[in-house]
């Protein structure tokens, strides 16, 4: 028979137990539901993608099932109900007695959001309620959800690809609130208690040290806001070795695009390196590669700062470049599947136009040649551009 992957496995509040499950083409997964008193099992959903299927950990049961409400009637229902031949009752919620509700995450947009389900006893697949969130922008993370008050706490994209923010999205749809955006830009890593009412923030940016903080979650006019309750740490006076690292940590300067087909927008991280002891350039260069999915290298981060490789080679007189191109991560499935089963071409030439955009700022002469390193899927891509782009 055909073969699958086991890739997740829930308890859910009525004692059954579901299961993510996914083929070995990884273009099908299948939320499925097994009943552990009879042996039953029943397929909620399914998603397929022409490309893959990112797994996810964007799966929460609700304690309260939400009521499925049936379409709007058509115009002409409600000329017949008008008249008398069928039947005069408004539309109300389906019974869900003994059924389930859960928020599930899925790319069929082509970027990740979440999706309000309800499944009910003797039906062959769960309903979709409605989406949660929507638009051009990346899900990565259920931080809580607050049932009280009909929210579900969320990481994600909101802001751009380069950071990562907080936001509270009404669990019925609806508008979302951005909890860290009065804590500053740059990638916020949140853990969120169970009630949704406090929540530790880590987070840095590119001039900015990791920092950890407490936050309470408090209404104001209606919405959800983040004031602080205390620190906790801050890597800017707790660590001595950034005091020594301090004058090498130079922030490297971040860059937007276009692909040379105009089809997509590249960000591109430089690590120039310091012009009163280097000159103004064009200076030799190294790009650093990666390029396959999964995988962010440039974002408004202190990560990325502390490259120290990146840096040391900096302070030695060489411009870094690092690019991430189509097939890289937090893009949405559109921006990253764009090299299934085409691997090394996009990417080598989004690398290559990362490079002459070096050049075009008087940066890099590249007849003098650039340097590439990478690992892993960096490493593949290192050769390909040796190969294709030398």
């Amino acid at each position: 028979g055909d073969e699958y992957y086991l890739a997740r496995v829930h308890w859910l509040p009525d004692g059954s137990l579901a299961a993510q499950v996914e083929n070995r083409a990884q273009d099908l997964l299948q939320l499925r539901r097994f009943d552990t008193i009879s042996g039953t099992a029943t397929i909620l959903l399914q998603e397929t993608s022409s490309s893959w299927v990112n797994l996810h950990h964007l799966f929460r049961c609700l304690t309260t099932p939400v009521p499925v409400v049936p379409a709007e009637p058509s115009a002409e229902d409600q000329l017949m109900s008008q008249e008398g031949m069928n039947g005069g009752d408004e539309a109300s919620p389906m019974s869900v007695e003994g059924g389930l509700s859960f928020l599930w995450g899925s790319e069929r947009t082509g970027f990740m959001h979440l999706y309000l389900y309800t499944f009910k006893p003797g039906d062959d697949t769960a309903t979709l309620v409605n989406q949660v969130t929507s638009g051009d922008w990346v899900v990565e993370g259920i931080a809580g959800v607050d049932e009280a008050k009909g929210r579900v706490y969320v990481t994600g994209t909101y802001r751009g690809p380069l950071e990562r923010h907080l936001c509270a999205a009404p669990i019925r749809g609806g508008e979302i609130t951005v909890l860290t955006d009065s804590l500053g830009g740059g990638m916020h890593n949140v853990v969120m208690s169970l009630q949704g009412c406090s929540f530790v923030d880590v987070s840095s940016q590119l001039d900015s040290p990791t920092q950890a903080k407490l936050y309470d979650v408090v209404e104001v006019e209606g919405k959800p806001s983040a004031r602080l309750r205390t620190e906790i740490y801050s890597a800017a006076s707790s660590d001595l070795r950034l005091q020594a690292l301090k004058p090498v940590l130079v922030p490297p300067v971040i860059q937007k695009i276009k692909s040379r087909d105009g089809q997509a927008d590249l960000y591109v991280a430089l690590y120039v390196p310091d012009s009163t002891l280097h000159g103004p350039g064009p200076y030799p260069a190294i790009t650093s590669v990666y390029g396959g999915p999964h995988v962010q290298r440039v974002a408004h981060s202190w990560g990325v700062t502390v490259d120290l490789r990146a840096q040391y080679l900096r302070s030695l007189g060489f411009l870094v470049i690092k690019c991430d191109n189509r097939g890289s991560f937090r893009r949405g499935l559109a921006f990253e599947s764009q090299i299934h089963r085409c691997m090394g071409t996009v990417e080598v030439t989004d690398q290559e136009d990362a490079v002459h955009f070096a050049a075009s700022k008087g940066l890099v002469d590249v007849q003098r040649g650039v340097g590439v390193y990478g690992w892993s899927y960096g490493g593949y891509m290192a050769a390909l551009c040796l190969c294709l782009a030398p």
